[in-house]
């Protein structure tokens, strides 16, 4: 039979890691009988692939229409990581029958864009662990994991400021000139993290005969895949996130709504430091109108942060059933995955209930210190909340590349989960001198605010198989990054580890 097992399993429970920090788990492998191999390699992998096809109708030299098609592609490597935990040194070693654990770790570099799966591309993670057999066809078994790239509101202008948008349309008829039409959106700020609810003000004031059949507001994701090759074309997607009918108004009168519209989990905005694939958010209000008349509509961008505004209190969200459902792809009331090992009972935004089947959860503890970059301080590495506390502290790249420190597996390396991400939110330093922990004097910027979930894309997975792979790779390939989502109506509570 030979291998009976073969697993890449992270020390982190939501396999969701902030760039800059370190990557550790075990290669399990478990065979009936002895093995022999030249190595156990781990291949890490960061990068970003866009791609479509076009079909075109044309006529060829015979004058015959034909259809032809043009593949666009576009790729971006961001890191890339490869070393033995077993062998590798010319000679070949055996694995004995049994399970075996092979604990692995390395260092993300800084300033790497947050994981993102679309219908056109993708920034993604991987792991790959190849058992690589001599005069037989290698094994292996992939893994993604979630690299998030903070974003927090605080820093960003526009998200904090209020938005009022106001639209006026005149209906002609002959030479009669009827009323103004006046459609208004107004937003407490620009700016939200998933977990929150929108308040949405609208007012439509309809001093027209025209009835309005109805009014809706909708929330879209917003992207743009760039392909550099066979030439560089632009394709754009938008994609109806949550939608909300107000309902009509007839002419001569007017009404006001309030509602809220709860961000599902989603990728943070603008997906920093990759540049093939654009991503935004906005807030669309469509007056429907009869006959002839084109729509009176109001568009808002929304800035989707990891971090929420510390100055402003969204309400908490009011569930109205069969109103604000959300939207992935178009299809009303999905209801997203929550975390795996975790019963969710009511959804991604309910307190999560541990599942007892499933392995008890970290304990809180100490936060180590973050590694620091030798450049000094920086804010691509969080620094409060962590789980912890290690057994040994890791050792940090001397040269801030990828690669692990001088303790590689073969010399002593840890056997037990390292510095891993945190639970909370990510924390700026807040300059000065760093104090003996490794943690900057004044402590975190936001000590009060509370940490958020890891919950599945609001989306859904996606396949994550490649050319790369074939048969004999193990492995789920079927993935769905993890975002923060923060939940204001409860006390947070610790994650359960996955099965």
């Amino acid at each position: 039979m030979g291998l009976k097992k073969f697993q890449v399993v992270f020390d982190n429970p939501w396999n969701t890691y902030y760039s800059g920090q370190p990557v550790s788990g075990r290669i399990i492998i478990a065979v009936d009988t002895q093995k022999k191999i030249r190595g156990l390699v781990v291949h890490f992998k960061g990068e970003a692939s866009v791609k479509w096809d076009v079909t075109e109708t044309k006529k060829n030299e015979a004058g015959s229409a034909v259809q032809e098609t043009t593949v666009f592609t576009g790729q971006e490597q961001y890191f890339e990581n490869k070393f033995n935990v077993l062998g590798g040194g010319g000679n070949e070693v055996f694995i004995e029958p049994g399970e075996h654990s092979y604990p692995f770790m390395t260092y993300l570099p800084p300033n790497l864009p947050s994981s993102f799966e679309g219908e056109f591309g993708h920034v993604r993670y991987t792991v790959k662990a190849t058992l690589d057999r001599p005069w037989k066809f290698d094994q292996d078994v992939k893994a993604a994991f979630t690299v998030i790239s903070p974003l927090d509101l605080n820093l960003q202008e526009t998200a904090k400021n209020p938005v009022k948008l106001e639209k006026e349309k005149y209906f002609c008829c002959c030479c009669c000139k009827s009323g103004p039409l006046t459609l208004v959106l107004s937003l407490p700020v620009g700016g939200y993290v998933p977990g929150q609810a929108i308040p949405v003000t609208v007012e439509l004031d309809n001093n027209s005969g025209t009835n309005v059949a109805n009014v809706i507001c909708t929330l879209r994701k917003i992207v743009s895949f760039k392909a550099t090759s066979p030439s560089n074309t632009v394709k754009k997607d938008k994609i109806t996130i949550v939608d909300h009918k107000f309902g009509g108004v007839t002419g001569n009168s007017s009404k006001t709504w309030t509602e809220q519209i709860v961000i599902p989990p989603l990728p943070p905005s603008n997906l920093m430091n990759c540049n093939i694939i654009d991503l935004s958010y906005d807030m669309k209000v469509e007056a429907k109108l009869p006959g002839v008349y084109p729509n009176a509509e109001l568009k808002t961008p929304i800035i989707l942060g990891t971090i929420p505004l510390i100055n402003y209190q969204p309400p908490p969200p009011i569930a109205k059933e069969g109103e604000g459902q959300l939207n992935p792809g178009g299809s009303e009331g999905v209801e997203p995955a929550g975390p795996t090992g975790v019963v969710s009972g009511g959804g991604w935004n309910s307190v999560p209930q541990q599942d007892p089947n499933a392995p008890a959860a970290p304990q809180w503890g100490q936060s180590p210190g973050a590694p620091q970059d030798p450049s000094g301080p920086s804010p691509a590495y969080p620094q409060q909340p962590q789980w912890g506390p290690p057994s040994v502290a890791p050792v940090a790249p001397p040269d801030g590349s990828s690669q692990p420190g001088p303790n590689p597996p073969s010399a002593g390396y840890p056997q037990q989960p390292q510095w891993a991400p945190p639970t909370g939110p990510y924390q700026p330093p807040q300059g000065g001198p760093p104090s003996q922990d490794g943690v900057p004097d004044g402590g975190t910027l936001y000590p009060t605010l509370p940490p958020p979930a890891f919950a599945e894309s609001a989306f859904g997975p996606k396949n994550i198989q490649d050319s790369t792979d074939n048969q004999h790779t193990h492995g789920n390939m079927q993935f769905a990054p993890r975002y923060p989502v923060y939940n204001y109506n409860t006390n947070p509570q610790q994650p359960s580890q996955p099965q």
